[in-house]
């Protein structure tokens, strides 16, 4: 069970990392406070997948 939790909340973040970049870099919505509106705790946290999403393409 505690392995399915696990791969739930990857499959997650992996998600949230694919719109991040797709909003972004595709559609070009960018403002300061746009990692408050993904729900992220903090502007590094936001950077951190925004630069992850970027390695995956």
């Amino acid at each position: 069970m505690t392995s399915l939790k696990q791969k739930i909340e990857q499959l997650i973040a992996i998600n949230r990392q694919q719109w991040l970049a797709e909003c972004v870099y595709r559609y070009g919505l960018k403002s300061a406070d746009m990692w408050r509106l993904y729900g992220y705790a903090s502007n590094d946290d936001y950077r951190k997948d925004l630069a992850r999403s970027l390695q995956q393409k």
